[in-house]
């Protein structure tokens, strides 16, 4: 998503910069996000469809099995893993992405191995509670599905990815509502910077101010957006809305696309059904004298 200054493109992080000096800024993230998405790497090249089509096929099969399934998913690291390569955008990037979100999943899964006592086998001889398992069964879901989701919106940005829900069926009143949530977030960013830049001025080095104080900034920030959004739909309806955005034009479908999106549709399909972790397995208990 980019913005028009002075006839010079700018993209969402340019317009935040002064506010996003500090790396921990909330806003970071999503504006790297919608940085890289300029990139032109093979990846990024690929028709958003065929990203999108083969993200959600990704996810439909890492969650689909049992909770207590570990060894299953492990092969299924290879598709981040390869996309990261492919695109540029390093492992390291995308950790720094979902770590804010890794105390809610540790939060989630830390009471499994307390309430799931019963025994699973490890390995022959050796058994541990069903609950660890089903922790680290977790912690693969959460790291695999949107480390695949950080990387498919990296590549391909907001609008394009609208664009391509449209396209395979997705109703237009759910991808508007979409595209205009991840357009306000940075509009009641920006009210909020606004509103702590003016508190700072007059809190006399006061960082952070009492609860009340802090209660009256939220109840006017709440205000300040309502009044914005109200500006932001008269002038969308000056110009013509009726309630859907309008779709920007798709790459055309070409040979890479769909070797990408049978190539990996059949290894997906071969990890989910076939284990070949499994047949590993039996291999090597085999081979043991």
């Amino acid at each position: 998503m980019a913005f028009r200054n002075g006839g010079k493109a700018r993209t969402i992080r340019d317009r935040f910069e002064p506010a996003m000096s500090g790396t921990t800024h909330p806003l970071a993230t999503l504006a790297r996000v919608d940085e890289l998405a300029l990139g032109c790497s093979p990846v990024h090249r690929l028709d958003p469809r065929v990203k999108l089509a083969t993200t959600l096929l990704f996810v439909l099969c890492v969650t689909s099995f049992d909770a207590h399934a570990v060894a299953g998913l492990l092969p299924f690291v290879c598709f981040p893993l390869v996309v990261s390569r492919i695109s540029g955008i390093s492992p390291a990037r995308i950790g720094k992405a979902l770590r804010p979100a890794l105390p809610f999943v540790l939060a989630m899964g830390s009471l499994n191995p307390l309430l799931d006592r019963a025994p699973v086998a490890l390995i022959p001889g050796v058994e541990i509670a069903g609950g660890w398992f089903s922790l680290t069964s977790i912690l693969l879901r959460f790291l695999l599905t949107l480390s695949a989701l950080f990387l498919l919106t990296a590549t391909t940005g907001m609008p394009a990815l609208g664009a391509a829900a449209r396209r395979l069926g997705v109703p237009a009143g759910v991808v508007s509502v979409l595209l205009l949530t991840w357009r306000a977030i940075f509009l009641i960013a920006e009210e909020g910077e606004r509103m702590r830049r003016a508190h700072d001025l007059r809190a006399f080095g006061v960082k952070r101010p009492a609860w009340p104080v802090a209660a009256r900034l939220v109840g006017h920030l709440l205000l300040r957006s309502l009044e914005r959004a109200q500006r932001l739909h008269q002038a969308m309806l000056a110009r013509g809305f009726d309630g859907t955005l309008p779709a920007r034009p798709l790459l055309r479908f070409h040979l890479r696309d769909g070797v990408f999106l049978m190539g990996w549709t059949v290894l997906f399909l071969l990890l989910r059904f076939d284990d070949p972790v499994l047949r590993l397995g039996v291999w090597l208990m085999e081979c043991i004298p």
